[in-house]
């Protein structure tokens, strides 16, 4: 609507000012965030009715100009018009591109250690203020380099990504996954207790259990929740927790999960 409003604008500005202010600006402005939000398509159907616009005006006020003048003025205001709308285009997708690019894991796909951060320590704030308890799992693949060194490194990649597949297929639409490092993922359960995150967790651990399967058991799960209820905490020391609850599962002996409350 804003952008509609814009070119209305523009559009009458032009008419009744032309040819003595060109004002360019009130024309482009829209066609540029159509660009940006609506597409192309869009974009250059506005430049069309620009175009129109430009003709119509200068049939009406400029008397004695030439048809060609006009239409070669139109069609030049046109081209730089649509250059103009081409580079906001690239800008904005490109934009995306590096956004998405800085927050994702390039192998698995899931969010990265800087999304995590971002998201964890939101989810907290979200938790305190509204005094719902959230739960942190530490997922780490043990003996994980026996499938690198049995298999290659090329098939350890797939596995990982076999992995992150399984933890984005069982979790919960309010969850958060992602993929730490190495071979290290954690998992954020927004307003879930102790029992709650452990009965999930067990879920996600039986689906990769059959990854597991198809490689022999050369390698298996540990996984350390912590529980965050009243302890005023910061993300990155409530993640040190669970990596803690995480090592105390690989000190008894691996494949196994361990919860306490924080």
């Amino acid at each position: 609507m804003a952008i509609l409003c814009l070119f209305i604008l523009g559009f009458i500005l032009n008419f009744y000012t032309y040819p003595y202010v060109d004002l360019y600006i009130f024309l482009v402005l829209p066609c540029i965030l159509a660009a940006w939000y609506f597409g192309l398509y869009f974009a250059f159907i506005l430049i069309f009715i620009c175009a129109f616009s430009w003709f119509y005006t200068g049939i009406k006020l400029e008397v004695g100009v030439p048809m060609w003048a006009i239409l070669a003025n139109v069609i030049l205001r046109s081209v730089i018009f649509g250059a103009f709308v081409l580079l906001a285009n690239y800008i904005y997708k490109l934009t995306i591109l590096i956004t998405a690019t800085s927050q994702t894991d390039g192998l698995t796909g899931l969010p990265n250690r800087r999304l995590l951060y971002h998201r964890g320590k939101h989810e907290m704030m979200y938790a305190r203020r509204h005094k719902t308890p959230l739960s942190l799992v530490f997922i780490d693949v043990d003996n994980f380099k026996k499938v690198n060194d049995v298999y290659g490194h090329v098939t350890g990649d797939k596995v990982l990504r076999e992995i992150a597949r399984a933890l984005s297929n069982t979790m919960r639409a309010t969850d958060f996954v992602s993929r730490l490092g190495g071979d290290e993922f954690v998992i954020l359960f927004p307003n879930t207790d102790g029992c709650g995150a452990k009965i999930i967790t067990e879920k996600m651990i039986r689906v990769i259990n059959k990854i597991v399967g198809r490689y022999n058991h050369l390698f298996s799960v540990s996984a350390g929740i912590v529980t965050l209820k009243d302890k005023p905490l910061t993300f990155k020391l409530a993640l040190q927790m669970a990596d803690q609850v995480m090592y105390e599962v690989k000190k008894a002996g691996k494949n196994a999960i361990l919860q306490r409350d924080a």
